[in-house]
């Protein structure tokens, strides 16, 4: 488990005491520049070694589905200010993904959507001969002919041990996961992953307007990170709040509930046991209130 406590050493070690996997050169982020460490930090550099997406209502705005056109060619030809409404945070999405992996960090897309569409998006916004996501490290379903999904799929746990196979990532609190659903992030925390709940698509906000994966977001994921390690000198995994209509309130005691992964077991034990009895609790009201 990885053990976030206040001593000096440690706070060394967020700074300097990362490899680049791909040069096998210590990476000094003492040395990244301003602008750099506004994009993603030091700190969350040297947290995680592989990023996981999902992608639609985390990446891009799934009502785009009904509005445009989704055919590869359509999305290649995305203007700036289409890609703006789609994919709102695609300029900062553009920055930070080159980053991570110049830092030696591994990213991927885990999906219960179509590849085509994936792969388009992330063709244009990193450009048609981009390498930083393909068919190798974005896992999507296969469909037959007409769009049904051919796996057998319960979760996402599969896809985020094949990439960490693929990458050779042995730790699974050293990857972090950004999902729009509740079940998909209860069930990533299973596996010790580091899951964060993104809102997404508001379906009861009169504006329409949803929250996705954004510098924002990641700012609030460090402060709760480094809040929740330095008190209890553990890791963690999140399960953040899925709203919707009647059933909000109920889930409040959802939101930035973490796991402390320290040497005391039992405490783990307990309170993975308190998440699903909070979770079935209100899968089972939502059965009820319809």
């Amino acid at each position: 488990m990885v053990n976030m406590n206040n001593s000096k050493n440690s706070k060394k070690n967020k700074v300097t005491g990362k490899k680049n996997k791909a040069t096998g050169k210590n990476i000094d982020y003492g040395h990244s520049s301003p602008a750099e460490n506004k994009i993603v930090s030091p700190f969350m550099s040297n947290r995680f070694d592989l990023w996981l997406w999902d992608f639609d209502d985390t990446l891009i705005d799934s009502n785009t589905y009904y509005k445009n056109k989704m055919k590869p060619e359509l999305i290649l030809g995305r203007s700036n200010s289409e890609l703006d409404i789609e994919f709102p945070c695609w300029k900062y999405f553009k920055k930070l993904v080159p980053l991570l992996v110049s830092r030696g960090i591994r990213v991927g897309i885990v999906s219960f959507g179509t590849y085509a569409i994936i792969q388009a998006y992330m063709d244009r916004v990193f450009g048609p001969s981009q390498k930083y996501f393909t068919k190798n490290n974005i896992l999507a379903p296969c469909r037959d002919d007409n769009g049904r999904i051919m796996d057998d799929i319960t979760n996402k746990n599969n896809y985020i041990r094949r990439l960490m196979k693929y990458y050779r990532v042995g730790d699974y609190q050293k990857v972090i996961l950004f999902d729009d659903r509740i079940e998909n992030v209860a069930d990533a925390t299973l596996l010790d992953v580091v899951a964060v709940k993104i809102p997404g698509k508001d379906a009861t906000s009169i504006s329409g307007i949803g929250q996705y994966f954004c510098l924002d977001i990641l700012k609030k994921v460090e402060s709760d990170l480094k809040g929740f390690c330095d008190k209890h000198n553990g890791g963690f995994s999140s399960i953040g709040s899925r709203k919707s209509g009647i059933r909000t309130k109920n889930k409040k005691n959802l939101i930035e509930g973490f796991k402390c992964s320290c040497s005391n077991n039992k405490g783990v034990i307990s309170l993975m046991i308190l998440i699903f009895i909070m979770i079935f609790s209100l899968y089972f009201l939502d059965i009820f209130l319809h």
